[in-house]
């Protein structure tokens, strides 16, 4: 995997990546959130916005950006700055009771995945090679179109047509990234926002677009201890992380050995993950909550409420395990939730879940108490009104479980997830090992649907001629041979493949020979 080919004071072998001529594609939704709100209130669109949850700015968008927003700002100081500039902040979307409810965000999820997945497939189908289409989360994805094909020629067009689809069909804006693998891919995308596209092919490309990215944008560089010494030994971008070897990283940042080859081989622009087929299957939906771990107040503008937990109004407070009526509230919030996601889900996948699981962790410790059940809803009754109501039940059973004996704990952390999900339609399952099969092999499974294209044209030019043939039998312009002259008069003729549909019956039969006769006396 290593091999020297520069001898300067790197001090080692630099990485080389295994696989070449890869051409892989990272499509990223602008702004997800935010763009779902304006395409919900045309009255947001064409000024700069954020997405607020509760106290939390959690999306801004593009011209919020230029304004200097940012991502978790305060939000009545971000709410100054936008609507100073004609601009807003605006809640997530949320239930009639004022809960969360990230619905119509998950519903435009499948639709953009549904869409980019239906390009991916007019791509193959056209004969323009192989096609593998990744779902790296909500709002992004990976393609990988067939090998050889260089960044720059076929990945930048079917990007370019990707963007233009995905904004006639969705309403939605995408900024793509075209590189020869994953991680040079989405950093591309990067660089490509708003609306763009960009690509990495060679080497300039790469010092280019690493001379400008952040050493904090390489993987194993988000913690701020790591950044600080970072910033301390003078690894400010990406191109002079690309100085240290392995084990300089090592000993300069604190890192293990692992990730910081992972790090050193990412600031060289290598990475051999593979893109996996996986459009909108997943093992497990969940909805999660961080609870305070000491009395502190509302914001200002839900400080009269009473938080989805309980206690008193306009504070939020430490959660207890002893506390099961709060415990019920709290399950009744995140069930809700999680109802919302598995109904959608199972709309485009057709899938149902049969484990429902719930995760708590206690304050103060490492460990982690998890409790699983049967689902509790079937399929069958997917539609009943109570359904929301019967998963809190179960998960609350469930989270009074895990505590057990414990009183005076505090939570921090609950999970409810589901998992385990199967077809709801009846449809028989793919085997783990048919479904890797098929990702596999690609090549196979292409040349496999060639051969068929194939035969069924085959077949179609044989079942045109043997029409045709019949016409002119029937016609008299040519006399039907002598055996299928005594097949026809003895029960209709069946030609040799009687699944063409050439059928002659004797009513056919009698009127090509009446004509054919017809014929004859006429040119006696």
């Amino acid at each position: 995997m290593m091999e020297t080919t520069v001898k300067d004071d790197f001090g080692g072998p630099r990485p080389h990546s295994k696989r070449r001529g890869r051409c892989v594609l990272h499509v990223d939704a602008d702004a997800f959130f935010a763009q779902v709100e304006a395409l919900r209130d045309e009255r947001l669109r064409g000024i700069p916005i954020a997405v607020r949850q509760h106290g939390d700015i959690v999306c801004v968008c593009h011209r919020a950006r230029a304004l200097g927003a940012k991502k978790h700002d305060d939000v009545d100081a971000c709410r100054t700055l936008l609507e100073n500039n004609g601009g807003k902040v605006i809640h997530v979307n949320t239930t009639a009771e004022h809960l969360v409810s990230y619905e119509p965000y998950t519903r435009m999820s499948y639709e953009l995945h549904a869409k980019l997945h239906a390009a991916c497939e007019r791509l193959r189908l056209d004969g323009k090679g192989i096609v593998i289409y990744e779902k790296a989360s909500i709002d992004e994805a990976y393609v990988q179109i067939e090998h050889g094909s260089k960044p720059s020629e076929r990945g930048k067009t079917f990007a370019e047509s990707i963007r233009r689809a995905i904004f006639k069909e969705c309403g939605l804006v995408v900024s793509v990234g075209v590189a020869r693998n994953k991680l040079l891919a989405k950093i591309a995308s990067k660089f490509a926002k708003p609306d763009g596209v960009v690509v990495i092919e060679d080497d300039d490309d790469l010092e280019r677009t690493f001379r400008k990215l952040s050493s904090s944008e390489l993987p194993h560089c988000k913690g701020e201890l790591v950044r600080a010494k970072l910033t301390k030994h003078g690894l400010h971008t990406a191109w002079d992380v690309r100085s240290m070897n392995a084990k300089r990283l090592e000993s300069l940042i604190g890192l293990a050995p692992k990730p910081a080859l992972e790090l050193c081989k990412a600031a060289h622009g290598v990475d051999d993950a593979e893109v996996i087929q996986r459009v909108n299957e997943k093992s497990s939906l969940s909805t999660q909550m961080t609870l305070t771990i000491k009395p502190r107040p509302m914001p200002r503008n839900v400080g009269g409420e009473v938080g989805v937990t309980g206690g008193p109004a306009g504070m939020f407070n430490p959660l207890t395990c002893g506390e099961h009526d709060r415990i019920a509230l709290t399950m009744t919030a995140l069930t809700r939730e999680l109802c919302e996601k598995i109904k959608v889900h199972e709309l485009y996948t057709k899938r149902w879940p049969i484990t429902m699981g719930v995760k708590i962790k206690i304050h103060g410790t490492s460990v982690q108490y998890n409790r699983s059940a049967a689902f509790p809803v079937k399929f069958d009754n997917a539609m009943e009104e109570n359904v929301p109501i019967t998963m809190a039940k179960k998960a609350t059973e469930l989270a009074v479980l895990a505590v057990g004996q414990r009183k005076t704990e505090i939570i921090q952390h609950i999970t409810v997830s589901a998992s385990n999900f199967k077809s709801s339609t009846g449809e028989k399952e793919k085997t783990r090992d048919e479904i890797i099969s098929a990702e596999t092999d690609p090549l196979k499974k292409a040349i496999s649907r060639m051969n068929e294209k194939r035969e069924r044209d085959k077949k179609a030019l044989r079942k045109s001629a043997k029409r045709a043939r019949n016409e002119r039998w029937i016609a008299g312009d040519v006399p039907l041979p002598p055996v299928e002259l005594l097949l026809a008069l003895v029960g209709g003729w069946e030609g040799d493949d009687s699944e063409e549909e050439c059928i002659l019956e004797v009513n056919e039969c009698r009127r090509a020979l009446a004509n054919r006769q017809m014929k004859c006396n006429i040119d006696g």
